[in-house]
């Protein structure tokens, strides 16, 4: 079956795992809503956070009687771009920032520039009219799939994040840091925001999990706080962690998909989980109109407000 451009819907995934599960719920999705067929770009930009790492799902009997394919792509900017930050790093903190600003802008060229893919879009296609290239970061598909991925997680034999939830007696913590560090655009949550929460919760909890992408800047961040001999750091395979955080009774997201993606599987049923998720996910208000979540996990969340720094 021709998969080109002009007969295929292609789903950019730029992304680490978060990314990666949106596009195969994106497949999952258009595969019973169109007759085109559906191809999954993996583009991991060279890095190792973002190497592919849904493969095992992929070859499950369930996603290869869809006959969803999947090709890995590569696009140099997300590679020169930390390159680039971190030169940075070696500046003084008043350069930094024009660094990375000027890194965004030389590399952007080099790079697809394609727009959201929502729901609303893959409603389009079953009406016959394709959207042929897009990014999958609408989660409302990702929160209608859950049923199925359960299935498909089965059957690949892999830690299911989506099943058992919220039994440990534990609080995890996801907290995002990574490239987003000085990022004009994301920008980070510091620990005061997370210390705040803890101390609203009024629990008995006796173990403060943090999992993150940045151990080293997480521990020089905590060190000093009055809850350090209750801190675990947790910093794994990103599959493993997301399973480890979803056991917990109360989980504190940051601004990421992985944290959504640990919310929905929380969330899901009668759960008695506590999830706490932030009220802002970019910097400048006016990107806001980038995120796009899961609609029943936010309406049930309990959301907290908190300044991202850059």
């Amino acid at each position: 079956m021709d998969r080109s451009e002009h007969s295929a819907v292609n789903i950019w995934v730029p992304g680490g795992l978060a990314s990666q599960l949106n596009g195969l719920a994106y497949d999952l999705f258009l595969s019973t809503a169109s007759s085109l067929p559906v191809n999954l770009l993996f583009d991991s930009g060279g890095r190792q956070d973002r190497r592919l790492a849904i493969e095992e799902l992929l070859q499950t009997p369930t996603v290869q009687g869809l006959r969803i394919s999947f090709q890995e792509e590569f696009h140099p900017r997300q590679v020169d771009c930390a390159n680039a930050a971190r030169f940075g790093h070696r500046l003084p903190h008043h350069l930094r920032r024009y660094v990375h600003k000027l890194s965004q802008a030389f590399f952007t060229q080099r790079t697809p520039h394609l727009a959201d893919l929502t729901m609303s879009d893959l409603q389009q296609v079953a009406l016959g009219n394709p959207v042929r290239r897009g990014y999958p970061n609408d989660f409302a598909v990702a929160e209608r799939m859950l049923p199925i991925l359960a299935t498909i997680i089965t059957e690949a034999g892999m830690h299911d994040f989506l099943r058992d939830t919220g039994r440990s007696n534990d609080v995890a913590i996801h907290w995002r840091v990574g490239d987003y560090l000085e990022n004009p655009f994301h920008g980070t949550y510091a620990w005061s925001a997370f210390d705040k929460l803890l101390d609203s919760l009024n629990d008995d909890t006796e173990t403060i999990r943090i999992f993150t992408d940045s151990p080293d800047y997480v521990h020089k961040s905590v060190k000093n706080s009055d809850k350090r001999e209750q801190i675990v750091i947790e910093s794994g395979d990103i599959w493993n962690d997301l399973y480890l955080m979803t056991r917990s009774r109360i989980f504190i997201g940051s601004h990421s998909g992985i944290s959504l993606w640990a919310a929905m599987a929380l969330m899901q049923g009668g759960s008695q989980a506590q999830v706490q998720l932030p009220s802002r996910w970019f910097v400048q208000q006016s990107s806001e109109k980038h995120f796009h979540p899961p609609p029943e996990t936010w309406r049930k969340v309990q959301k907290y407000e908190a300044d991202l720094h850059v």
